[in-house]
């Protein structure tokens, strides 16, 4: 086989492949034995039909196109092998003519990366500290999860919880029937329309009451939404809320703390963590932000598709575990199949750009992965699937372990070079005794 390759834009390879006429004539001679054994032709058993009556009864042109179809996929990847290219996506195949064959392939292949002077980047962390005020609201949160409901003997008041009967209509429409429906009432979170929660204030258990609202115009429907929803309401319970006392009682029952300042200062600690792993996550992000500013990498757009489509089955399958489906979570969100797309392709195109500038830095850098820091995430990530994987998926899960692995490094490289660390440990790393203990001195 003859192969040429040549470079064109938008980072793609054309491979030009003649196939000499002596591997074609036996790839026709292969597409002849699997076609001969699925064609029923009366009076013989399937294969068993001389070759003449076969081409006869489905003709020379199918049987090209089936040896075409066995060839092409080999010889692409020996093209691939001998032009020592690495393609991203699948590529786009033509034939150029059947006899002699000749294949034209355009692949996708990583584009050139130009990175700026990343090392120039100087930022710095700073996590924000926390306030008496955070500390509170946290404790109330936890008043609040530990809460208890009692009957009330008087008309629903605001934060009050009541179980009713509830029945929406639009026209001649019924748009919700149900009995025992616990709601909270809170006027900033309306039951199925604004107005409707401003309507139940006031109403007493036993009490039954029908009023209009107006739908708001972003429902999901759109055949009700703007339109006057007639409401009917009966409530059958008023329960008010009762927060437990904050004292040290409350502090032993929410955890194993001594007493009510034991509690405040876990939960000082427990947001001073959160805290710093926000601030340090916040840095990375800025940092990275920075640096792919700089740099410049066009993916090809047939690999932004191929990501695209990835994109757009795993939202279909988080969505699915939810009981919707593309469509619904559109017409809900109120977003067109073309808006999607788009974000769907600009999505895809900044993290394919993030993976190239990473891997760049990666490779000037020298930063890799070895066995002994791969085995450990390897092995939680196979107990994660129950511990069965077959040798073929351990080698793929590991492919994409080290690859996440490398990329975690160098971001953290990143951040190193950003905020300093990694020039103070290069000056602590090539620093005599004496001269650290003279710098000691003298900073003393």
């Amino acid at each position: 086989m003859k192969v040429t390759a040549s470079e064109i834009e938008g980072s793609q390879v054309v491979l030009d492949m003649e196939i000499e006429q002596e591997r074609l004539d036996k790839a026709v001679e292969r597409a002849y034995r699997s076609l001969a054994s699925r064609v029923n032709v009366p009076g013989f058993r399937r294969g068993k039909a001389p070759r003449g009556m076969v081409e006869r009864l489905i003709g020379r042109d199918t049987i090209i196109q089936e040896a075409i179809e066995i060839l092409i996929p080999e010889v692409y990847k020996e093209a691939v092998r001998e032009t020592g290219i690495e393609p991203v996506a699948e590529p786009k195949l033509d034939i150029v003519s059947a006899e002699p064959l000749s294949v034209k392939a355009t692949v996708p292949v990583r584009p050139k990366v130009e990175l700026g002077d990343y090392r120039s980047i100087r930022q710095s962390l700073e996590v924000p500290e926390v306030t008496d005020e955070q500390v509170d609201r946290t404790i109330e949160r936890l008043r609040d999860a530990h809460a208890t409901w009692t009957v009330a003997e008087r008309e629903a008041r605001e934060g009050d919880l009541v179980t009713m009967d509830i029945k929406i209509r639009v026209d001649d429409r019924t748009l919700m029937d149900r009995q025992g429906v616990n709601v909270i009432l809170n006027p900033e979170q309306p039951i199925v329309a604004p107005g409707a929660v401003e309507q139940i204030l006031g109403m007493t258990a036993g009490e039954r009451k029908a009023f209009d609202v107006t739908m708001p115009q972003d429902f999901p429907d759109k055949e009700v939404a703007g339109k006057d929803a007639v409401f009917e309401v009966g409530i059958t319970e008023v329960k008010e809320k009762h927060l437990p006392s904050l004292d040290d009682e409350f502090a032993r029952t929410v955890g194993e703390f001594a007493d009510l300042e034991a509690l405040r200062q876990a939960v000082r600690k427990e947001l001073e963590e959160q805290a710093a792993e926000a601030a340090r996550h916040n840095l990375e992000e800025s940092v990275l932000a920075a640096v792919i500013d700089q740099a410049k990498a066009d993916p090809p757009t047939p690999w932004v598709e191929e990501q695209a489509r990835a994109i757009r089955a795993d939202t279909e399958r988080t969505l699915g575990r939810q009981g919707l489906s593309l469509e619904q979570f559109l017409d809900i969100s109120n977003r067109s199949e073309e808006s999607f797309e788009e974000e769907a392709m600009s999505a895809a195109r900044a993290q394919l750009k993030r993976t190239l500038v990473l891997d760049a830095i990666a490779d000037i850098e020298g930063i890799e992965v070895n066995d002994e820091e791969l085995e450990p995430e390897l092995q939680q990530a196979i107990a994660r699937r129950g511990g069965r994987v077959d040798p073929a998926q351990r080698e793929r899960l590991a492919r994409n372990l080290r690859a996440l692995l490398r990329e975690r490094k160098t971001v953290e490289r990143l951040v190193a070079i950003a905020t300093g660390a990694l020039d103070q440990a290069d000056r602590a790393d090539t620093e005599t005794p004496s001269a650290a203990e003279s710098r000691t001195e003298v900073e003393a």
